[in-house]
């Protein structure tokens, strides 16, 4: 499953893993068409609940995709709120991430996340 909601500036995707390539590309269409998403909004990760394991490959292809699939909504940087057994998953995506010029944190709440995001701001 995956899917998105909007709070404000903030754009919160929740995955468990568990979704296909044409689930996510239908997800991404969705994302930019919605009016309720602003060009630039924040994107924070919601992978507590991943139950997926990636290859390496598997990984940089979902990461490549979800950028370039949303690169005209989102800004260059993104959060991704990890549990103890998604950790692994959030430092590979900041990684290839990374590699692909998108600036990735890792953390364990979103409140951290947010003010990571816009630093200096009240937000949570």
């Amino acid at each position: 499953m995956i899917a998105y909601r909007v709070d404000g500036q903030f754009v919160i995707l929740t995955a468990n893993g568990k979704s296909d390539e044409r689930e996510r590309a239908l997800l991404f269409d969705a994302l930019r068409a919605d009016p309720k998403v602003p060009d630039g909004a924040y994107l924070i990760i919601d992978i507590r609940d991943y139950e997926t394991r990636l290859t390496q490959a598997e990984l940089e292809a979902r990461v490549r995709s979800m950028v370039e699939a949303l690169a005209p909504k989102i800004g260059v940087a993104s959060a991704v709120l990890v549990g103890a057994s998604s950790l692994r998953i959030g430092l590979g995506l900041q990684l290839v991430a990374g590699n692909m010029n998108f600036r990735v944190g890792v953390f364990h709440d979103e409140t951290s996340a947010r003010r990571w995001l816009v630093p200096g701001k009240a937000n949570s």
